[in-house]
């Protein structure tokens, strides 16, 4: 064998080794998430009812703490690169106007690992996650955009994912505005 075919043997073993652990890889970190959900074929995702954890490490974009105050949360998750996510920030600057002054505190959740800002500017605080990754399997929040409407023990009193219309945006201020009457 001259020396050319012997360093193209060893690439392709080299290749294949690394495919083939990839590949495990891939099938053992998707049993573990199908894991989760035994009893359906596919991953749980956060829902009514589950209790949204992990703010410990969060803060603005500039890198300040942001603490959550004692009051109803409207959180609104998304990523700075998400297409969904910029064409859904105008509706929930639309949303924020519409609930200020009654009691909840509005913010956004950026899953973006860098600081970066919202394209458009968010007419309510936003901030980011230390550990967006980690913050997503906590929660099971796999999808962004994403609304949820929290009460002061952060228990997810309406959940709303996907892409918001104006239908779904009167539904949100009205979901905020009677649990917000009842507070």
């Amino acid at each position: 064998m001259n020396s050319w075919n012997r360093a193209y043997s060893v690439f392709i073993h080299v290749f294949l080794a690394s495919a083939l652990a990839a590949i495990a890889i891939l099938l053992v970190e998707n049993a573990r998430l199908r894991s989760n959900s035994p009893k359906t074929n596919h991953v749980a995702t956060i829902a009514e009812g589950d209790t949204l954890a992990g703010f410990d490490a969060f803060e603005t974009h500039t890198g300040n703490a942001i603490s959550l105050p004692d009051s109803l949360r409207l959180f609104f998750f998304f990523k700075a690169s998400c297409p969904l996510c910029r064409e859904v920030f105008p509706v929930w600057n639309r949303i924020a106007d519409s609930l200020t002054g009654i009691g909840i505190y509005i913010t956004g959740i950026s899953f973006d690992s860098e600081s970066e800002s919202p394209a458009e500017p968010a007419h309510f605080p936003t901030g980011r996650l230390n550990k967006p990754r980690d913050f997503a399997l906590l929660n099971r929040l796999f999808s962004v955009p994403t609304t949820a409407l929290t009460d002061r023990r952060m228990k997810i009193i309406r959940i709303w994912q996907g892409l918001v219309d104006p239908a779904l945006c009167a539904d949100i201020i009205r979901a905020s505005r009677s649990f917000s009457a009842r507070q």
